[in-house]
Order: structure tokens, then C-alpha cells, then sequence
């Protein structure tokens, strides 16, 4: 984008910011559930709400521009930090005017994909410092009963796992639609 200036009688154009507020990242997004803890003594599950690295990416794509965001990791020891900056444009200064703000933070692995977990879940924990996902934190953990059903484990050993239920006993067969259900005031 650009601007016309008159200089005299030749037209000069000048060039305008893209302008971004990052308040936009404090917005709540579509969240799913997981499951936090499975209590078989107890006969119920703790489940936490969450999103994902690409909503992460799609909303900062959305609000400063893919051009505007990068993340960077680095392994410290057994660590991986995630380095999220975004460029801040300083519009008092000519085109290109700006510095890169870093935040960051470290990644816990995942149960089921390592490496591409504990990276995922890197980003997330620096967006938060953004901004990104905050609202997460203010979602209650929600609690499920459950049945509890043994079953082998890899190593052939019997373990007790939980099978989410409703409040009638039923098997609980979506629980992100169970959710929207118990908690309807989240979803608007």
C-alpha cells in the first residue's frame, strides 16, 4: 500500500505500515480436550483443554502476517526451547523501521510423538507469552467419570484404564461433543 504525495508538480508515492494489533492474539480459538490424568482408583478422567501448533501459526499468519512471525529452537541439554519473535514495525521511522521482539520458552515431550511433541508443544508455550492460547488457562479441567476395564499393556501386564461415561453410565463416545454439552457457556 502507498500513499500519493505532491511534491511541486511530480507525484511522489510513499509508503504506508501495515498496521497489526496484537490484542488479536489474546482471542479465543477453537479448543479440543485431552486427557490430563486418568484417576482408575477413583473411577474418573481430568481433562484439559488445548489447541494445536497450527492454529498457532495460522492465527499469528492472521494478525501480524506469515512475513511478521518466526520461531526458532534450540536443544539446551535434554531441553528444546522455542523462540517465538514477531517484527514490530516502529512507525515514526521510514519503511522497514522496526526491531524483532523474541519470547520464549521449553516444550515437554509428548506420549506419542517425541520429538515433533515436544516442539509443538515449545511453539504453544512461547505464544502464550504473546498471548496466544492464554485464555486456556482460565477454562476449568474438567472431571468424567468413567468404568474402569483392564487390559494388556505392550508388555503384556493387565492394567486398569478408564472408559470416559456420562452421568447415566453410558460410554462416552465423543467427548469434545460431551463438553459442549456440560459446559455450554465455553462455547459461545
Amino acid at each position: 500500500m502507498s500513499t500519493e504525495k505532491e511534491e511541486g508538480s511530480a507525484k511522489k508515492k510513499e509508503p504506508t505500515l501495515p498496521a497489526f494489533n496484537l490484542a488479536e492474539l489474546k482471542k479465543m480459538l477453537p479448543f479440543q480436550w485431552r486427557v490430563q490424568q486418568e484417576f482408575p482408583d477413583y473411577g474418573f478422567i481430568k481433562y484439559v483443554a488445548y489447541i494445536d501448533a497450527r492454529q498457532v501459526m495460522e492465527l499469528l499468519d492472521e494478525v501480524v502476517g506469515s512475513e511478521n512471525w518466526q520461531s526458532k529452537f534450540q536443544m539446551l541439554g535434554t531441553k528444546l526451547f522455542c523462540s517465538l519473535g514477531i517484527f514490530i514495525r516502529n512507525h515514526d521511522e521510514e519503511w522497514g523501521g522496526g526491531e524483532w521482539v523474541w519470547k520464549e520458552d521449553v516444550g515437554t515431550e509428548s506420549q506419542i510423538e517425541k520429538d515433533k511433541g515436544q516442539a509443538s508443544d515449545a511453539l504453544k508455550r512461547a505464544a502464550v507469552h504473546w498471548g496466544i492460547g492464554r485464555f486456556l488457562y482460565d477454562l476449568p479441567n474438567a472431571t468424567i467419570n468413567a468404568r474402569i476395564k483392564e487390559v494388556k499393556n505392550k508388555k503384556g501386564e493387565t492394567i486398569r484404564r478408564c472408559i470416559p461415561t456420562d452421568d447415566a453410565g453410558a460410554d462416552i463416545k465423543d467427548v469434545g461433543a460431551h463438553m459442549k454439552k456440560k459446559f455450554p457457556h465455553l462455547y459461545k
